[in-house]
């Protein structure tokens, strides 16, 4: 994900209500954590940009919160792999989240990233969030 399109995608989380569920998916062609990569790196302004983003708007990597310990790679290549394809999601309601998976899809270097997010697991205050839906 190059740095002006985060800037969008910050632009367009800011006008959404910290309450609401959020999730962001996709390529972000870059890695946090070094466990996430293999023969590869992440521009470092990307990466800047990538983690204050999540910050600010207190999401969190499904995949990772069910798998904390593990190492996997969502997309591959000759010189190593990476987790590059993620989804973010609200802090608040990554209790919902049941399951994270990658898996291989034909035709492409990449992993298909599938989370199974359930509504009725929420566990939600007046004052920590609204599952709109």
């Amino acid at each position: 994900m190059q740095a002006g399109l985060l800037q969008e995608v910050t632009a367009l989380l800011s006008t959404i209500d910290r309450g609401e569920c959020v999730f962001l998916g996709g390529d972000f062609n870059c890695t946090l954590e070094a466990r996430d990569r293999s023969g590869t790196q992440c521009a470092p302004a990307v990466a800047k940009k990538l983690r204050g983003l999540i910050e600010s708007f207190e999401l969190v990597d499904a995949w990772r919160n069910l798998h904390p310990d593990s190492t996997a790679f969502s997309r591959r290549s000759e010189g190593g792999g990476s987790r590059i394809d993620r989804i973010y999601i609200s802090r608040v309601f990554v209790c919902c989240v049941s399951a994270a998976s990658m898996r291989l899809v034909p035709c492409s270097d990449h992993c298909l990233v599938r989370v199974v997010f359930n509504p009725g697991r929420a566990r939600l205050g007046p004052r920590t969030g609204t599952l709109t839906t």
